[in-house]
């Protein structure tokens, strides 16, 4: 099972030696992984070294009868992660305890924790899963709608090459966008470029001063909605959040905040086709795909007119969350590539998906629920899990399929090339419909076309 790249510094505190060996297998080689097995340790090392990620075991045999923690526990994990933030204010500081209330929990992520997990159910795939979502990249998406004439930055600004795997420099530190440098853009029909995680704060107050009309900016817009969505997922592994109905209602609406702020940002485009052409991510990862066909799905239903869009959006940012407490080796394979006991693996994370849903307490409406348990069914009947088939399948989940499935055709991968949203578009009608068989209602794309045409 392969872990995610991610070439970070990670120290972990724990004496359970299980633990060691299943956080070094999530991270990978890649990491460098600092274990101790003291406090003592703990504290001159984070003195010492910078460390991107820090992992405290709050062992079972800690915590008093009925697996709370005693107040003075509380206070000293408090102690670690405050100190470790004060080292490294960007630090992920995350806690594995075997049980702890949602009071406790909510004051220790209000006072800088920033994921509490159950060590009771701890495994390898959820951790790696884990380990994605956390996982920042070495840099950040600057949006060319946002770059005026005027502005200059003090750190350069990159190019990718999807072709070559690459990031070269396009804007030297200092310089603006001139006139020649936009004509490159425009006819390479390129609209991202890319700025170090490190630098990205500047960069985007380099943007907004550039802004004198006060515009909103594409790029701040975009990284505070990939940041909401994190917290969403954070949410979801937190285990002081389980059966917490308070909570539950409040995760949903923090996924329905997203919808409205992508109503918001399409309205900036004349067309939705213009939508389609700025808003997205460019590179592909799992928080971007998301991410990306939440907005898909928006921007579909909103020609279609398929109500309620918000709970439709939700849906769709968290249709696959089944998919992290399944087998992480199957999930960079294509359907069609998975043996029968992988796909009857994968299959599984659609009624996993429901239950930890039904466990954080989260009001399933109808059309979460159908998204959650049909996007994986197919207009011809060949799908799962109830190989539904024509109108039977709920139109929400065949919008939420297309969306997501639309992303793998214009999102940017190593070795793939550039295309344009409607190139994309073309693409997907050409691999899944007019062959032998059908995986969307024809009906449904031909509704879509027109924001292609």
């Amino acid at each position: 099972m392969r872990p995610p790249e991610w070439k970070q510094n990670v120290l972990l505190l724990t004496n359970d030696y299980s633990i060691k060996d299943l956080i070094s297998s999530a991270f990978g080689e890649e990491t460098t992984l600092t274990h101790v097995e003291t406090e003592e340790d703990a504290f001159q090392c984070l003195e010492e070294k910078k460390y991107e990620v820090f992992l405290l075991d709050q062992k079972t045999t800690d915590s008093p009868k009925g697996g709370n923690l005693k107040k003075e526990d509380q206070t000293f994990f408090l102690e670690f992660v405050q100190f470790a933030t004060q080292m490294n204010p960007e630090v992920i500081t995350i806690l594995i305890a075997n049980k702890i209330s949602a009071n406790q929990g909510q004051f220790a992520i209000k006072s800088g924790l920033s994921l509490l997990l159950d060590r009771q159910s701890i495994s390898l795939n959820k951790m790696i899963y884990v380990v994605r979502v956390l996982r920042k990249r070495t840099f950040r998406t600057i949006k060319t709608f946002d770059i005026s004439s005027t502005a200059s930055f003090s750190s350069p600004l990159y190019h990718f090459l999807p072709t070559n795997n690459r990031y070269v420099p396009f804007i030297k530190a200092g310089e603006s966008l001139n006139k020649d440098k936009r004509e490159i853009l425009e006819k390479s029909n390129i609209l991202d470029l890319y700025a170090p995680r490190k630098e990205f704060p500047l960069i985007i107050e380099e943007l907004k001063n550039s802004k004198r009309n006060h515009a909103i900016l594409l790029t701040e817009e975009l990284s505070l909605i990939r940041e909401k969505y994190i917290q969403i997922l954070f949410h979801f592994f937190n285990l002081s959040t389980d059966s917490h109905v308070n909570l539950g209602k409040k995760l949903l609406e923090q996924g329905k905040k997203i919808s409205s702020v992508f109503e918001n940002l399409i309205k900036y485009f004349d067309t939705p086709y213009e939508a389609l052409q700025h808003l997205p991510y460019p590179r592909w990862s799992e928080i971007a795909h998301a991410i990306n066909g939440a907005f898909y799905t928006l921007i579909f239903a909103k020609n279609l007119d398929v109500y309620p869009m918000d709970e439709i959006i939700f849906g769709s940012l968290i249709h696959n969350i089944g998919t992290s407490e399944i087998n992480q080796s199957i999930l960079g394979k294509n359907e069609n590539e998975l043996n029968e006991e992988e796909l009857n693996e994968y299959k599984k994370h659609i009624p996993l998906g429901l239950e930890i849903l039904k466990r954080k307490s989260i009001p399933v409406s109808e059309a979460i629920e159908n998204i959650i348990l049909f996007h994986h069914e197919r207009f011809d009947g060949n799908g799962f899990p109830k190989k539904l088939k024509l109108d039977q399948i709920p139109t929400e989940a065949t919008l939420v399929s297309i969306a997501h499935s639309y992303d793998y055709f214009y999102s940017i991968s190593p070795g793939k090339s550039r295309t344009t949203p409607k190139e994309a578009w073309e693409n997907l009608k050409y691999a899944e419909l007019g062959q032998s068989t059908e995986k969307f209602d024809p009906e449904i794309i031909e509704k879509i076309n027109p924001i292609f045409e």
